[in-house]
């Protein structure tokens, strides 16, 4: 009986070429975490059978199997479309993920334009590597299905043409939509340095700012601090008043400068 090995036509693109990933790890909403983890599965298609092979409990498989419990016609539709059926509730699976993660990137969005902080550089950085390695998967998917629709093993039929092509247009929009996201979060940490260099370039400005007006001041208060018997204004009734006036002469022409210039 001639067989074929959809899963190795899955997994060519696959880190070591056993099958297609499975993501088996759910998002939380509740949490802020985009943690996934891998999880390969090897299928087996034969005319009258379907084969899995996974290293832990699947979501998908389990799915898939509890829906062919419930639905005896599954079987009758045999292996070659539960085997797409079983690629399509995962490629749903990734699209609930990346979902699950636009409200939260929106929030970093505001809250980076609030109450900037390093917690929020963490966690993008964290998302930024999560959504390189999510998209890495999902583009083995979409070559492999590309793979499938340009030339169909025996074992799938002429009419599930049209379901791989149906898997291979999710697994396309879920691999456009991991982009989307992981170019958001560069776009947020790109915000965040700018913001930070903007603050940093103010508070320098500030600091220049009372560097330069203190500067002649403690030039003026040099001088008149050196203790020499013939310093003609040291026995002046108004020489402390006199200087005072100076210095705050002084303070006003720089901020009048300075307020001109816009630098205030």
């Amino acid at each position: 009986m001639p067989l074929v090995s959809i899963p190795h036509l899955l997994g060519r693109a696959a880190d070591n070429g056993d099958g297609f990933h499975d993501l088996r790890n759910g998002l939380d909403p509740a949490r802020e975490a985009f943690d996934f983890a891998t999880l390969q599965i090897a299928l087996l298609v034969g005319e009258r059978f379907l084969v899995t092979r996974h290293s832990a409990p699947s979501t998908s498989i389990e799915r898939l199997w509890q829906e062919t419990r419930q639905d005896a016609a599954l079987f009758a539709s045999g292996p070659d479309a539960l085997a797409l059926r079983l690629a399509r509730t995962s490629v749903d699976r990734h699209l609930g993920r990346l979902l699950t993660l636009e409200p939260r990137l929106e929030d970093l969005e505001q809250e980076n334009v609030e109450r900037p902080r390093d917690a929020i550089m963490a966690e993008l950085m964290g998302y930024k590597t999560d959504l390189r390695n999510f998209r890495r998967v999902l583009l083995y998917h979409v070559q492999v299905f590309a793979e499938l629709m340009q030339a169909p093993p025996p074992q799938l039929g002429a009419q599930r043409v049209h379901e791989i092509k149906d898997v291979y247009e999710h697994q396309e929009g879920a691999s456009s939509l991991a982009t989307l996201h992981y170019e958001v979060a560069s776009d947020l940490i790109d915000g965040y340095i700018s913001l930070a260099s903007h603050r940093l370039n103010s508070i320098m400005k500030v600091l220049t700012i009372v560097t330069t007006i203190f500067v002649p001041l403690g030039f003026v208060a040099g001088i008149y601090g050196m203790n020499f018997e013939n310093m003609p204004e040291l026995k002046s009734p108004a020489g402390y008043f006199v200087l005072l006036g100076v210095m705050a002469t002084i303070v006003a022409t720089l901020l009048i400068v300075f307020r001109k210039w816009r630098w205030l």
